[in-house]
């Protein structure tokens, strides 16, 4: 994000923005983008960046939908084409949009906690699909079963004590990047699971469509490595990572 190139120039009352970006989740959906724009191009990679609160609907914003391997359209292209908003669509201080973005990927992190429940729900089916074709009394598919189930009750676990900080009042903290780092991997383990227990008929279907939808999830809401290094530093105290 450092590298961005998409620009808004102040002209007068408005922010006149140029430029274009790319993998906008829900794009052609959305009623409003959290946009983030270069507003000072001579400032440092993570200055001069800030946040604006667009309508997708003014003119001059055009969005192509992007189907992936899954066949879905999840994804869009946004391009802004001398689109005016008003300076009250600032969020946060002008500059300070680098801030705002890593307040909102921890938001996004935290935002996994609740989907142990669906996890857990397709555990069971795989249990119960595993049983219907007589793969349960296979040690190693027990052993793939109950590593899977532990997973899930660990993110569980790790989910409502977000949820707990959340009733405090407290806003999300580094938990989040646990959350959504067991959320992921346990996500691609699923499938991966499934076709060595049901063959190759768990490649057709939802369980083929989660095969390839999941290797995408070690890098939404963040890389495994971006959130290795927020828990090694935030939660296990380790020292920074050496930064280019």
């Amino acid at each position: 994000m450092a590298a961005l190139a998409t620009g808004a120039v102040r002209d007068g009352d408005d922010w006149v923005i140029t430029g274009q970006k790319v993998w906008n989740t829900y794009g052609q959906l959305a009623d409003w983008c959290e946009l983030l724009v270069r507003t000072d191009p001579t400032a440092g990679r993570h200055r001069g960046i800030s946040c604006l609160i667009v309508d997708m609907g003014r003119p001059g914003i055009e969005v192509r939908p992007l189907r992936t391997a899954t066949g879905d359209a999840d994804f869009c292209e946004l391009f802004f084409d001398e689109v005016r908003v008003p300076v009250s669509a600032l969020l946060g201080p002008e500059g300070e949009g680098w801030m705002v973005a890593m307040a909102t990927l921890t938001f996004e992190r935290s935002g996994v906690a609740n989907l142990h429940i669906p996890t857990r729900r397709r555990i069971a089916e795989l249990i119960e699909a595993a049983r219907a074709v007589g793969r349960t009394d296979d040690p190693i598919v027990r052993q793939q079963l109950a590593r899977l189930w532990s997973a899930a009750e660990i993110q569980r676990l790790l989910s409502e004590r977000a949820t707990e900080r959340s009733l405090r009042g407290l806003p999300p903290g580094p938990e989040g990047s646990l959350i959504k780092l067991v959320w992921s991997q346990v996500s691609q383990d699923l499938p991966d699971v499934a076709t060595h227990i049901l063959g190759p008929g768990a490649l057709d279907g939802d369980w083929g469509t989660a095969l390839v939808h999941a290797q995408s999830l070690t890098i939404a809401g963040g890389t495994t490595e971006v959130n290795k290094n927020i828990i090694g530093e935030r939660v296990l105290g380790l020292p920074r990572e050496p930064r280019p």
